[in-house]
């Protein structure tokens, strides 16, 4: 698997099939996961025993994991960029690309997912893709509050969960097409679903679901808008790229060295 990290001008690059966790955040949500996809299980003893991972609206966490796959479909991880404002998963299997990309929105708790399937063989082809999402809603470390049972409902466009001890806390993921769907694309062709899911601890189910549809609705601007926010940083990347060479130079990822670029960003 290629790894790579890039902040402005710094541009770390790592052939590894190691599996690594990564971190994006914004002010109202962040998602810690891993660079294969699968769940990560993060946490000590005592703090979080084993449920760090995931996607957090704090003070909750929303979902375990998320993303896209293809029926009977055995896709490899062959490229992982990392970035302060988003990650890029790339997963191959013979001439069949699958691209995910996840952005945190910078003022609310939502995260924009672009996923990608394309056809890059001589061949048609016909796929049934499945977009996942497991709601876990619970909340953060010492918040003494009460974790109910998440009541999960479905729609052909999207899934939400409510927890049943606490209805103000809601997770909503919401698509432009239908979670799961059967596409054909002929050589060349890809096709394309744009996700969102957003998360509260405040509004309940309704103000989850107006998060998502809003987002969804002006899906591609805010995508802009937030890569140019992020672009806008970029000069002060040097500075934490430094920092995440020299801090291990055998690893030169430091760890969670996306989460810690990502932080000291937005603190500026």
């Amino acid at each position: 698997m290629i790894q790579q990290l890039q902040f402005g001008s710094t541009h770390l690059r790592l052939t590894h099939d190691d599996d690594r966790p990564y971190m994006i955040a914004g002010p109202r949500m962040y998602a810690i996961g891993m660079m294969s996809g699968a769940v990560p299980i993060v946490g000590d003893q005592g703090h979080l025993d084993g449920e760090m991972g995931g996607l957090w609206a704090l003070p909750i966490k929303v979902l375990d994991s998320w993303g896209l796959s293809v029926d009977g479909c055995n896709l490899m991880v062959a490229e992982f960029n990392g970035y302060f404002q988003k990650i890029e998963r790339v997963r191959m299997n013979g001439g069949l690309r699958v691209s995910e990309v996840e952005l945190i929105d910078a003022d609310e708790p939502v995260m924009l997912v672009t996923a990608r399937v394309a056809n890059e063989s001589n061949v048609p082809v016909t796929l049934n893709l499945v977009y996942s999402a497991k709601p876990h809603l619970r909340p953060c470390w010492m918040s003494q509050m009460i974790d109910g049972v998440d009541e999960v409902g479905f729609s052909a466009d999207g899934l939400h969960a409510v927890d049943a001890a606490n209805p103000a806390w809601a997770v909503v993921v919401l698509a432009d097409a239908p979670l799961r769907r059967e596409v054909s694309l002929r050589p060349g062709e890809c096709a394309t679903m744009r996700v969102v899911i957003a998360g509260t601890s405040t509004a309940g189910l309704d103000g989850a679901r107006t998060l998502a549809a809003r987002a969804l609705n002006a899906f591609d601007p805010r995508v802009q808008r937030q890569s140019d926010v992020y672009a806008a940083l970029a000069s002060q990347a040097d500075r934490v790229g430094t920092h995440l060479t020299t801090q291990n130079k055998q690893d030169p990822w430091g760890g969670y060295g996306c989460a810690l670029a990502n932080i000291q960003l937005l603190e500026t």
